[in-house]
């Protein structure tokens, strides 16, 4: 199978590659996770190309200037709008994966841009799996929250709480802070929960985290802030971008939006519309994560 070492814990939308020719040059596999089947206006892709995700390719490249970096995406509909607004095409993973191994590359690293193990990181990894035995070696990065124990799982959830709390706006007497994330039905969507925990333990008694699907809801969230008192709402995408369908489930103007439901709640609602990209800190997460991949790659174990 692919390599998902334990040992690897940062993780992002690219690869490394480890180049197989006679030279000492090794290049970067990107790849862009879709978390929406819905097709967004170009002026959003406009923003997720042009701050976020090339912000997170750049923090690569800067502790690894001599590796090839390739950006991907997995949505085609996606690739079609970027091509249409910006003229600039990228490649499916797999399209990606068969251009390297023309290219005579043996080691391939791939960081998906996720924050849990969710249904598209899921789907990255069957990417991989499909395309490993064009390569020496293959490995996939872990998302930022990952672990097969316990506690390291716990370590994830704290180091990424470390990075977002710098980002936090100052709070006003009686306003909470609420992060929301796309979420899942998988058994990752402990992290959130983990993430609330952690918060509490840490005596932020004003700081949410919801959930668009899984756990916590935001129902139950809208009753622990009338609990507490809460008047205002800063709401916080926890999501890469703010320019994309999901964040637009949070922050849009919809009805059914979590924006409309808190103040459907009785709720003052102030949004705060940067997304995890933009967040220097939560790149070197990715960084890292990639260096982990990278350091997979330079195992001397054969493929069996």
């Amino acid at each position: 199978g692919i390599d998902t070492s334990a040992s690897l814990s940062s993780y992002f939308d690219f690869g490394y590659v480890s180049c197989g020719k006679k030279i000492n040059l090794y290049p970067t596999i990107t790849l862009t996770p879709a978390y929406t089947q819905s097709t967004p206006s170009q002026s959003t892709f406009g923003r997720i190309i042009n701050i976020c995700q090339p912000a997170v390719t750049a923090a690569i490249k800067k502790v690894a200037p001599k590796r090839k970096v390739i950006t991907a995406f997995t949505d085609r509909t996606v690739i079609g709008r970027i091509k249409a607004k910006e003229n600039t095409v990228y490649q499916t993973p797999g399209e990606a994966l068969t251009q390297l191994a023309a290219e005579g590359y043996t080691r391939v690293a791939v960081v998906p841009l996720a924050l849990i193990a969710d249904e598209e990181y899921e789907r990255c990894k069957k990417i991989c799996e499909i395309g490993k035995d064009k390569f020496k070696r293959l490995t996939c990065a872990l998302p930022l929250m990952y672990s097969q124990e316990q506690d390291e799982v716990a370590g994830d959830v704290q180091t990424t709480i470390n990075a977002v709390s710098g980002q936090f706006p100052r709070q006003q007497k009686k306003e909470a802070l609420l992060l929301t994330a796309s979420g899942t039905d998988k058994p990752s969507q402990t992290c959130f929960l983990r993430m609330q925990s952690k918060f509490d333990d840490a005596g932020y008694t004003k700081v949410f985290v919801s959930t668009l699907n899984g756990n916590p809801t935001l129902d139950t969230v809208i009753g622990k802030m009338k609990a507490a008192k809460v008047k205002s709402v800063v709401l916080i995408p926890f999501m890469l971008t703010t320019k994309d369908d999901g964040a637009e489930d949070v922050i849009g103007d919809g009805d059914q939006t979590q924006n409309a439901k808190l103040t459907a709640a009785g709720f003052t609602v102030s949004i705060y519309s940067h997304g995890l990209g933009e967040n220097a800190a939560v790149r070197n997460l990715f960084v890292r994560r990639a260096d982990e991949a990278w350091a997979a790659l330079r195992k001397t174990q054969k493929k069996p």
